[in-house]
């Protein structure tokens, strides 16, 4: 059985929701149809905002279904961007497709050599090493002369993509990660991943193994971090390591994982959604501000609601089904004891 038979082997016909494939394609293709009549300055907010949707359902892989608090995403990231940046130069000259292919492959082999060692990890271990091979790479990158060291790096402007062509890209990158996230979810391998994440010992004697599932994971998400990467740099136009390579990027994903629901396929997506455009587009005017309230929201919703809003509105609806259950249900009248048959005379 080949690797794509094998991930999607055993995908529920019923548990990922027919409203949620529906939700997504529809959702892609309407915002793809609605794309020429936004303006420059719409359609520049719109490509960051999924660019951190996408860089946040793909974190949510390895850190909210995987249960791996990582912090070397911003890694990923850079890789991505670099590469991108990179093949449109000389000698390649490569094509968008192509770069897209290239930032996502790099992506991908990057998370897996770094997974390979970090699995050996676990628990505050695993994230403080992920931190610091995430600031060992940022440094490397600083001096490294074949990426420019710490230079702006452009790329050949008419082989990057201009807006609408950017724009296109950061919808189907989007849409691919959360699809991804979805067979992640509702797959056997999905259920093997989270078996690890609540017990890895339990896990292993059970014949699943913690170490192959989680870089499995690792690869995924790592896959999805190098698109991400590739849309930063096509935005910008150029990269330079301290702010391509920015742990910011890792701590953004993770807070609206956190804040949408961590674990679940749609919250990371909503969390983007309030955290950028919500609080940095609607608060520009106020930086501090708008950190103050982020702080604020993280602090309210671990406190009330521990599983995001995600998990506050699955709650809820739990309780009203219930409560309704429990309405509907028709009241058993307690019937007397018969009485006592009186012998005949």
């Amino acid at each position: 059985m080949n690797a794509i038979a094998s991930f999607t082997t055993g995908v529920s016909r019923r548990a990922p929701g027919a409203w949620s494939w529906a939700g997504l394609i529809a959702g892609g293709v309407i915002v793809f149809l609605i794309s020429s009549t936004l303006s420059p300055r719409t359609m520049d907010v719109l490509i960051s905002l999924f660019i951190y949707m996408a860089g946040a359902v793909g974190w949510n892989i390895i850190g909210g279904i995987g249960g791996q608090f990582s912090l070397v995403h911003a890694a990923f990231v850079g890789a991505g961007a670099y590469t991108a940046i990179m093949v449109t130069r000389e000698p390649l000259g490569l094509s968008a497709p192509m770069a897209m292919l290239f930032a996502i492959v790099v992506g991908a082999v990057l998370s897996l050599i770094v997974g390979s060692f970090l699995f050996l990890l676990r628990g505050i271990l695993f994230a403080i090493a992920s931190l610091a091979v995430s600031m060992a790479i940022l440094a490397w990158m600083t001096i490294w002369e074949f990426t420019g060291a710490s230079q702006n790096l452009s790329g050949v402007g008419s082989l990057v993509p201009r807006r609408p062509e950017q724009f296109t890209w950061a919808v189907l990158v989007v849409v691919v990660a959360i699809g991804i996230s979805l067979l992640v979810q509702h797959s056997r391998y999905g259920l093997r991943l989270k078996s690890v994440r609540d017990d890895q010992e339990v896990a292993d004697s059970l014949g699943v193994s913690p170490f192959w599932t989680k870089l499995r994971a690792m690869v995924i998400s790592g896959a999805i971090m190098g698109a991400v990467g590739a849309l930063v740099a096509w935005q910008v136009g150029s990269v330079e390591p301290f702010s391509t390579f920015s742990l910011n990027w890792t701590i953004n994903f993770i807070v609206m994982a956190v804040i949408g629901g961590l674990g679940t396929v749609w919250g990371p997506a909503i969390g983007a959604v309030i955290i950028y455009y919500g609080l940095t587009v609607l608060l520009q005017g106020f930086p501090y501000v708008n950190l103050v309230v982020s702080g604020l929201l993280m602090i309210v919703l671990i406190t009330l609601l521990p599983g995001g809003l995600i998990g506050g509105v699955k709650q809820l609806y739990e309780r009203l089904a219930a409560r309704r259950k429990a309405q509907q249900t028709p009241q058993q009248t307690p019937q007397p004891p018969p009485a006592a048959a009186v012998p005949a005379g």
